[in-house]
């Protein structure tokens, strides 16, 4: 029964009850036996009940005490209990599904004695202050209890000093909350965002089915303050689905709880499901550490018999094949389409929002024909339309809304602080049906994105430790003999290195030259994946009805199945391979090793896995290539940058050893060529992997309707005078010196990487940028140990050829050919190289 407002009060006589007639210490003797340990406090109808706490279970590792008879299997009373809400308490939640409903008011049962007079009810309600446990198992009603909100306080809340609550002065609160993995993710999301925009957390509890919940759980240490008597809090959490917890961020989630340091005379005891051997990373509590007055406990996670295939693809894409006549009424209805949702957004406008200024386009085609006629590099065009109409242009293509952001300080309120709305993807379409919609950077904000991204992290967080520094180093050493060998080949030792090192720490195998069979195929297919970006080769990413038309008559779609059949299988054939080496012992230490031993304690289908490390491969490969082969081309367009920098490193380094590791902290001038570079070749041509809008949004009074989609011009952010006032787009001192608004200290650890713009803004960052970095910095660091980089005399003119530098345009673009002149610095140095590199051979 719900209760209401209306529950009978404690009668006012303060002899109602012969019990009074007893000396107090037989009362409180009796009291103590009527009375339960600990209460629960939980929903029933509208309102707030109370029921006795019987104890928690200690059986989580198999859930045996929970079944009394039956088959497992079909025993639904076991099913219930092994997926109770109430976790270890599941005893007192079957205990109050089958008390009678109308002994579930807290006016009733155990309770009813302290209704018989009001002096009984004070005594009574002392003791369950100072002796008893109010337990809570759902966040909605903790909000309710901690806000007093329900009419449940006004019976259990009279004291003799009407001005306090007594609820206030409840001594120890136990928290089981059993949460779905969605909420979960919804509050690491929400946490991650107000972190990065540096406010309080916060949510709208009007978002989703979450909101309640997920505002009750950010809001607690601000609502436990004024319990001013509360010495104990206990928390028991899980979560509700058939996945292991190692997925959970819990320093994340937890992080809510830093406030109550401050509280001396609370003790804070966190229980959480163990971690599966291997997924220790930084985003889970370790047990001996001391965290404030806060202790951390492993159990067994609560079991469930949940039936769950995880080779089922989220989104599945099949072939389609479509007659003239479908074709016909499919542009009919997109037609149709096009205008109703124009007509749709326009009405969703709230009052005084606008559209975004932007181009005019052609009538139902939008800007499609003027980006499909480009080249495919669409930075002149982005650049052009900032000029023109600010920091926030609009144009659509064929009715599908997209937005040009050229100011970080938007796209960072956008992509970040608002990132639980701006972390969609908006790939064009060739790139999503190639990779089936499964590559990580690329697919869409779902389950799979967060098992992979999940699985990416962890790979990447054990490539940070000694051992893997080590292969970079060696792998530095190979490049650099093989450099002053043979110079004129430097786009191969460049390519060579950058797959050297991601094979070895990921995969398990070496590679010794770029002739290896793994690289051709590999960089030939990357080549081939990145024109799915470009418009000119496939015009069905800005004309969807091309998609549904025979290959004969658009030979691109032709193209795009034969680049997902060969994605896939090269997939398979690499995950076989690797699997064989570890199998058979001749694999190195790597990730994948790691992954394929522990292979049960990973959440996350082969097939997920196999696109998650194959976006490893292209991204940990393409990235440190492109950067290297920009760095040579750096120093020989600015010389004076590589005179200070070979002077910086032999300060450090000296001419008897070449630099390593170690050596990095006192190598900041190395570090900020490193980023400078990268900063260079974004401005001049990255284009970016869109994001998309998930729910109607309005920035500064433009109003942008749910599925927009969003680019970051990076060209322009990374020359906007404020931040990069000096409006050079190579000028490493801007983060070695103080001057410059982008420097920060120590340079023993700036500059760095971390929230670098072109690495990606939010949740779609790149999560290697670490792994890129330390690539980087140790090659860069010994070639400017060991070389001379310059530009080739031109034998007609006798002086340095002059170099028109260009890119590929796609993302994560390629220099195209360039000559570059590579000499030793002394033949001391190129000596101790190759001296360097034997060693590493023969170990």
């Amino acid at each position: 029964m719900s209760h209401r407002s209306s529950s009978p009060e404690p009668q006012s006589g303060e002899t109602g009850s012969h019990l009074l007639l007893a000396p107090a210490e037989i009362r409180y003797m009796i009291y103590e036996h009527l009375l339960p340990h600990g209460i629960h406090v939980f929903r029933q109808g509208a309102g707030l009940c109370l029921s006795a706490c019987v104890g928690a279970s200690s059986d989580d590792e198999d859930g045996s005490e929970r079944q009394d008879t039956g088959d497992p299997s079909s025993d639904t009373v076991w099913a219930r209990r092994l997926g109770s809400d109430w976790g270890p308490h599941w005893l007192c939640e079957e205990r109050v599904l089958n008390i009678d409903r109308a002994q579930r008011s807290v006016s009733r049962g155990n309770f009813a004695i302290a209704f018989t007079c009001k002096q009984l009810y004070l005594e009574i309600l002392q003791l369950n202050i100072h002796n008893r446990v109010l337990h809570v198992t759902e966040l909605d009603v903790l909000m309710q209890v901690l806000q007093k909100r329900s009419g449940f306080f006004n019976v259990i809340s009279q004291s003799p000093d009407p001005s306090t609550s007594s609820i206030l002065r409840f001594r120890e609160l136990h928290l089981t909350l059993n949460l779905p993995s969605e909420l979960l993710a919804k509050l690491e999301d929400i946490i991650e965002t107000n972190a990065a925009s540096a406010t309080s957390p916060g949510v709208d509890e009007s978002i989703d089915a979450w909101g309640t919940q997920a505002a009750a759980w950010l809001h607690l240490a601000s609502l436990l303050p004024p319990y001013i008597q509360l010495r104990r809090l206990h928390i028991w959490m899980d979560h509700q689905r058939d996945i292991f917890w190692s997925i959970v961020d819990e320093r994340t989630i937890m992080s809510v709880l830093e406030p109550l340091t401050t509280r001396a005379d609370m003790d804070i005891t966190i229980s959480l499901p163990k971690i599966q051997h291997g997924l220790e990373s930084h985003r889970h509590l370790l047990e001996q550490e001391e965290i404030a007055n806060y202790g951390i406990n492993r159990r067994e996670m609560q079991r469930y018999y949940v039936d769950q295939d995880l080779n089922r693809p989220d989104k599945p894409i099949t072939n389609m094949s479509i007659s003239y006549e479908q074709l016909l009424l499919a542009s009919l209805v997109g037609a149709i389409s096009i205008y109703v949702v124009g007509v749709a957004s326009t009405k969703r406008r709230t009052k005084g929002a606008k559209a975004p200024p932007g181009p005019k386009g052609w009538p139902v085609f939008g800007n499609a024909p003027e980006l499909a006629s480009s080249d495919g590099n669409l930075i002149p065009i982005f650049n052009r339309w900032a000029k023109i109409y600010g920091d926030i242009v609009q144009f659509s293509i064929l009715g599908e809304k997209q937005v040009v952001l050229s100011s970080d300080k938007i796209a960072h309120e956008l992509f970040v602080k608002r990132g639980t709305k701006y972390s969609d993807r908006g790939t064009p379409h060739a790139m999503a049906y190639i990779t089936r919609d499964l590559n990580p950077a690329l697919m869409p904000k779902n389950e799979a994105w967060r098992r992979e991204r999940k699985l990416l992290h962890s790979a990447i967080s054990i490539t940070s430790n000694d051992k893997y520094l080590a292969l970079m180093e060696e792998e530095a050493k190979f490049t650099m003999r093989d450099l002053i060998s043979y110079p004129s080949d430097f786009d191969n030792h460049m390519k060579r290195y950058a797959f050297g090192v991601l094979t070895r720490s990921m995969l398990g195998f070496r590679v010794s030259s770029a002739d290896d069979p793994f690289i051709t195929e590999t960089d030939s297919f990357i080549d081939e994946a990145m024109k799915c970006f470009r418009p000119d080769e496939y015009p069905g990413n800005v004309f969807p009805f091309l998609r549904y038309l025979p290959t004969w008559l658009v030979p691109s779609l032709g193209n795009m199945e034969r680049i997902k059949n060969k994605a896939y299988d090269e997939i398979v054939k690499l995950q076989k391979k690797v699997e064989l080496s570890v199998k058979n012992g001749t694999a190195s230490s790597s990730t994948y090793q790691h992954f394929f031993e522990n292979r049960d304690e990973y959440v996350i289908s082969n097939e997920e896995a196999g696109y998650a490390f194959d976006s490893m491969i292209g991204g940990g490969t393409r990235s440190p290539y492109n950067a290297l082969l920009t760095f040579l081309y750096l120093m020989m367009e600015f010389p004076d940058w590589q005179d200070k920098l070979q002077r910086h490193v032999d300060k450090v380094v000296g001419p008897d050893r070449m630099p390593s590791f170690a050596d990095i902290p006192n190598l900041p001038m190395v570090r900020a060529v490193v980023k400078e570079g990268i900063r260079y070749r974004s401005i001049m041509a990255e284009l970016g992997i869109p994001h998309r809008l998930e729910e109607d949004d309005i920035y500064d009074g433009y109003f942008f309707p749910k599925d927009t989609v969003f680019h970051a011009n990076y060209a322009a952010i990374l020359m906007d005078k404020d931040t990069y006032p000096d409006q050079q787009p190579f000028n490493p001192a801007r983060w070695l010196e103080p001057s410059y608004p982008t420097y920060k200290e120590p340079l023993t650890v700036h500059p760095n990487c971390q929230n670098f713009t072109p690495f990606g803004y939010g949740r779609r960052a790149c999560p290697g940028y670490d792994f890129a970095e330390r690539t980087l910095v140790i090659l860069v660091a010994q070639i400017a140990w060991a070389c001379e980089v310059k530009k080739p005399i031109d034998p007609e003119t006798n002086k340095p050829v002059v170099i028109d530098m260009k890119y590929e345009p796609t993302p994560n673009p390629r220099p195209l050919p360039f000559p570059c002149e590579i000499r030793p610095r002394s033949v001391d140095r190129s000596r101790l190289v190759k001296l360097e590199a034997a060693r590493c051979e023969v170990a």
